[in-house]
């Protein structure tokens, strides 16, 4: 019966993230200290997640920055950044897939979450429709902005690296299960 229960809950991993099943803990995802990551969540939909960034400040904390919509907004898009709990993030059973982008020196932390708090007002996001905005436009605006001023650098085209993304995201969720890679499309 024990090898049973193993085999269940190694065919469903996102199911055990963060709880106890019999009991064990699901492994945590692991994060790189200082590492940007894009992170895609399970919002309930087939073909739709949320997408936010994430700057590790440990293996287990960091920040989180993203646009968020629902009735906490007033059904507006906002920019929010917040510093995360010990183990929120590795132990998210809403998150389906990480990808790194860089390492960001300490040094840069602070000014990256300067940068980023302003990417919500850019020219290209301010003169888009209001249905046209949404998480996915914030993080590829914030992309090219970071890649352009330097914090990061990208090595790829910007379409390939969200079709990766999504692609793992909605692989990842049809098999019950979170990782987290390195980009090919960052150098």
């Amino acid at each position: 019966m024990e090898l049973a229960t193993r085999l269940l809950e190694l065919a469903n991993p996102l199911h055990a993230a963060g709880s106890v099943i019999g009991s064990k803990l699901l492994s945590p995802v692991k994060f790189e200290p200082g590492g940007l990551y894009i992170l895609l969540s399970d919002i309930g939909d087939t073909v739709q997640f949320h997408w936010g960034l994430y700057l590790a400040t440990t293996a287990h904390a960091g920040h989180i920055f993203h646009l968020i919509h629902g009735p906490q907004t007033g059904y507006r898009w906002m920019y929010q950044a917040k510093k995360t709990r010990e183990n929120a993030i590795p132990y998210s059973v809403n998150l389906l897939f990480g990808l790194k982008i860089d390492v960001i020196q300490d040094c840069l932390h602070v000014p990256l979450a300067n940068r980023l708090a302003q990417i919500h007002e850019s020219e290209t996001l301010s003169s888009l429709p209001v249905e046209k905005i949404n998480c996915q436009m914030w993080i590829r605006e914030a992309l090219y902005a970071l890649d352009e001023e330097g914090y990061i650098k990208l090595g790829g085209n910007m379409d390939d690296l969200e079709t990766d993304a999504w692609m793992a995201a909605a692989q990842n969720k049809l098999c019950k299960r979170r990782t987290v890679i390195n980009s090919i499309h960052s150098i």
